[in-house]
């Protein structure tokens, strides 16, 4: 068993390439997909924080001396497409039946957790929460 920095076990496993190239493909699919829903919630986060700014603007008293200060931010989400594309672009060029990944590679090209994942996920839970 190989080791990592910090001392952690990396177990490497062999795989069957072209699954693995499958699953790969079928993960990215739903990463566009999960995408497109977010850009989606995106625009609509986006009209409701303008909306209620206008709102704000419309009501402010020009009486009062200090004026608020009315702003919003909405982050939009990011693809992360390229990351699948080099993946599928490199077992594509794998000549063999089988390769051998790590934990890491596993983690990332099967069970679909990319270091950004959770970055992905969170940003695409707060604009169904109105940004």
């Amino acid at each position: 068993m190989l080791q990592g920095r910090n001392g952690e076990n990396i177990i490497q496993v062999q795989v069957d390439t072209k699954k693995l190239l499958e699953t790969l493909k079928k993960n990215r699919e739903t990463h566009i997909a999960d995408y497109q829903k977010a850009r989606i919630a995106f625009k609509e986060a986006a009209i409701k924080k303008a909306k209620a700014a206008l709102k704000d603007a419309e009501g402010i008293n020009l009486d009062k001396k200090d004026l608020a200060t009315i702003s919003f931010h909405i982050t939009p989400p990011v693809e992360y497409t390229k990351e699948y594309d080099r993946a599928i672009g490199m077992l594509s060029l794998h000549t063999e039946p089988n390769i051998t990944i790590d934990s890491g590679s596993y983690s990332k090209f099967v069970d679909d957790e990319w270091e950004w994942k959770n970055t992905f996920r969170h940003s695409n839970e707060s604009y169904a929460l109105g940004g």
